[in-house]
């Protein structure tokens, strides 16, 4: 079930700090900052991340933008990364499992979403690369997901650009980015 308790995200400061205090030692706010943000130096965004977008902002800066993701790194580390891959000026929120508490594809994380943004879920449009995450768990909301396939691998499967299916398929399967945006009505 989607709100099986076992989609609450797991609070890294307080496993550390129990590992830590095993050791006689402490996890401070500085470590976990530092651990953090060594943990994002590995994650790169999608090549056409920062060109879709711009892309976005430049032709539909009323359309609202954000990210949600499962992570159990703090909030401030995330930031700094999405600061430095030159997103955050690119979004307007960002939901983030470790300061929810709950981790896709559990519904309070979607919600968070839809209040961020100021939308209803069929106004929504859920873009990512994971099934359960980002195309069943939104679509059980009522929100459309679009499925952006991992690099290299195609798909015989096509989407339509209307309502959500209501066995949870994505409403399209795209190969990169650059596929939302006639689903946004940018050319």
């Amino acid at each position: 079930s989607f709100v099986d308790p076992i989609f609450r995200e797991d609070d890294i400061a307080a496993v550390l700090s129990e590992a830590a205090s095993s050791f006689q030692a402490e996890a401070t706010a500085a470590i976990l900052e530092t651990l953090g943000r060594d943990l994002c130096k590995y994650d790169r965004p999608f090549p056409e991340t920062i060109p879709v977008l711009q892309k976005i902002r430049s032709v539909r800066p009323d359309l609202k933008v954000g990210i949600v993701s499962n992570t159990v790194v703090q909030p401030s580390a995330i930031d700094h990364y999405l600061e430095q891959q030159g997103i955050m000026a690119l979004i307007d929120f960002r939901i983030l499992s470790s300061e929810l508490g709950w981790r896709k594809p559990h519904p309070a994380i979607y919600a968070a979403a839809l209040a961020k943004a100021g939308v209803r879920p069929e106004e929504a449009l859920f873009v990512g690369d994971r099934p359960l995450e980002d195309v069943q768990g939104p679509a059980r909301l009522g929100i459309a997901g679009v499925l952006r396939l991992p690099q290299g691998q195609v798909s015989s499967e096509s989407g339509t650009a209307t309502g959500v299916p209501s066995d949870g398929r994505p409403v399209a399967i795209i190969r990169d980015l650059y596929g939302v945006l006639p689903l946004l009505s940018i050319d």
